[in-house]
């Protein structure tokens, strides 16, 4: 019974450790039935993305056959035009070599026009130049014989000035002097002609009638002497100023409102007598 028993517990704790083996056995055929079918999945995901891969390639070529067909098609195209064009400019090249041809005669007609005209324009040129030339020496002919004329003017009017101080100064002696003539020639013979005297005007004011003149007694000028008052540059008789007070170099007038024609400036030249 005992050796029954023994052998019993015997063949069950080598069952168990035969169950525990297998078990364990079991758990690694498992493991590596796992592993074994997750790498037959990443195989199968791969395979499935490669196909996918050679897929998409397989499109981008039919994609590219069908653009390089398209362009073929197109270059086709585009050589038929270049030569259609090609055929048109060697036309239009014919056309153009028989207009230039044309051109060139009418070109050297024209150029042979364009000699004569060149020599007909120095031509008249020339006469143009000898024409302007005239017209030059006569507007210069034409100025002088204007200055002359516009110089014998103011000699005229200087002179008509002093004609008309003359005759105002011979109505005055008349009537000191009488109508008879006698005693006018005879005071004219006795008063001394005073010297010449001629200076310019320094200062003057029309307004109070007071000018200021630059030459004095060093020049013989007196106390009621009359001066004239000219302007050169224009050749024209301003008025008389009469000597009031006399200095050495200088003289203060006043200005005679019945013979002053216009305003004495400063510059302007006096004189005793108008040549």
């Amino acid at each position: 019974m005992l050796v029954s028993a023994v052998a019993f517990f015997m063949a069950a704790y080598v069952l168990s450790q035969e169950m525990k083996n297998w078990q364990s056995k079991h758990e690694e055929l498992q493991a590596k039935y796992d592993k074994d079918v997750a790498d037959l999945n990443k195989k199968l995901k791969d395979a499935q993305d490669n196909a996918k891969d050679a897929d998409d390639k397989r499109q981008t070529a039919e994609g590219k056959r069908d653009e390089y067909e398209r362009l073929t098609k197109e270059q086709a195209t585009s050589i038929k035009t270049l030569q259609d064009d090609l055929a048109a400019l060697k036309k239009a090249k014919d056309a153009l070599d028989i207009s230039f041809d044309k051109i060139s005669g009418e070109l050297k007609v024209l150029n042979d026009k364009n000699t004569t005209l060149t020599t007909d324009n120095d031509t008249l040129q020339k006469e143009k130049d000898a024409a302007l030339k005239a017209q030059k020496k006569a507007e210069d002919d034409l100025a002088k014989e204007q200055d002359d004329n516009r110089r014998l003017r103011n000699m005229l009017k200087l002179r008509t000035a002093e004609r008309d101080a003359l005759r105002e100064e011979t109505v005055a002696w008349v009537s000191v002097y009488g109508n008879d003539g006698i005693r006018l020639t005879r005071a004219v013979m006795k008063k001394p002609v005073p010297p010449m005297i001629n200076g310019r005007v320094n200062n003057a004011n029309n307004a109070s009638g007071i000018v200021e003149v630059t030459v004095g007694k060093d020049d013989g000028l007196n106390e009621g002497q009359t001066l004239k008052v000219v302007r050169p540059e224009a050749g024209v008789f301003v008025g008389c100023v009469r000597v009031e007070t006399v200095y050495d170099e200088r003289a203060i007038c006043r200005i005679d409102r019945k013979m002053t024609r216009s305003v004495i400036r400063r510059g302007d030249h006096v004189t005793t007598r108008i040549k």
